[in-house]
């Protein structure tokens, strides 16, 4: 039988095998969890060189609704008439949402064409016991994830405003939109995503710790996803510059370069500096970041 006929014959069972080639890891996410420019890509990339981690580099928004759906369903408002009115049980909808959150990020079979490439490449398939995707829930989505998923956990990273806002005015989409628009982004994200910070499911990572004393960051996020303590993650991130104001990632160590620079508000106009402090100056506050202007 040739590879084409065999994989032919194979279609109805495509599913079952992904699912099992998955080894287990499709009920054990990691959403990880941040604004724009503050430091997810870094620390995404670090963690998914944990041999426990199956990190995906590309974000997924999708996911945002189906958690949504999910939470309209089994907890809003109106999840009565929701259930009532829903032609299929209970079981059978978690278990189709699930599966759309996962092919979501990592393809449909649940990933089997990614997994095979893998194999052929490397000769084994990719390790991990989890799978770390950047995602976007407000606090209702969060609810219906985690009913979809009992074992979710989430991390949460935020930076200084000032230096998000610098950063994202040379980078892609940003730097397009006008200085209040994206004082208004961070702004709105902080507020966002500040449940995490209560969450026993979330651990609380802060950009300036990430660079300033990234072991004992790792300590506590290997710590609370439950996983052995590597030296990949930290060799990473003491090596590799991600992104840095929109150029290529560089091979240098981040602390340095990052340290040395000037603070941006430096040069940052007066009325920048007032617009900055109208939108953004509760949420400094209370994150505990300083206005130095």
């Amino acid at each position: 039988m040739n590879v084409k006929r065999l994989a032919f014959s194979l279609l109805p069972f495509k599913s079952a095998i992904g699912y099992t080639l998955a080894s287990g890891r499709t009920d054990n996410p990691v959403f990880f969890v941040g604004c724009a420019r503050s430091g997810t890509t870094a620390l995404g990339r670090a963690l998914g060189t944990h041999p426990e981690i199956l990190y995906c580099a590309r974000e997924a928004p999708l996911v945002n609704y189906l958690a949504r759906s999910a939470y309209h369903y089994r907890f809003s408002d109106v999840c009565d008439y929701v259930q009532e009115s829903t032609r299929l049980q209970e079981s059978e909808l978690s278990s189709r949402l699930k599966t759309l959150c996962y092919e979501s990020v990592w393809g449909k079979h649940f990933g089997l064409k990614d997994n095979l490439s893998y194999l052929r490449r490397n000769r084994k398939l990719p390790s991990g016991s989890m799978w770390l995707v950047k995602a976007f829930p407000d606090e209702n989505e969060e609810r219906g994830l985690t009913w979809l998923y009992p074992n979710a956990k989430y991390v949460y990273i935020h930076r200084n405003g000032i230096d998000v806002v610098n950063s994202m005015r040379s980078f892609g989409w940003y730097s397009k939109q006008s200085f209040a628009k994206l004082c208004e982004h961070w702004s709105t994200h902080m507020a966002r995503y500040a449940y995490l910070t209560r969450k026993e499911r979330a651990v609380t990572v802060r950009y300036d710790d990430f660079l300033q004393v990234p072991s004992q960051v790792f300590e506590r996020v290997f710590d609370h996803l439950g996983i052995p303590h590597h030296e990949s993650p930290l060799a990473f991130s003491r090596t590799n510059l991600v992104h840095p104001l929109g150029q290529p990632d560089k091979q240098t160590d981040p602390r340095k370069v990052l340290t040395k620079r000037e603070p941006s508000f430096e040069r940052w106009h007066e009325k920048s500096r007032r617009t900055f402090k109208d939108i953004c100056g509760d949420e400094m506050r209370k994150n505990g970041y300083e206005l130095p202007f």
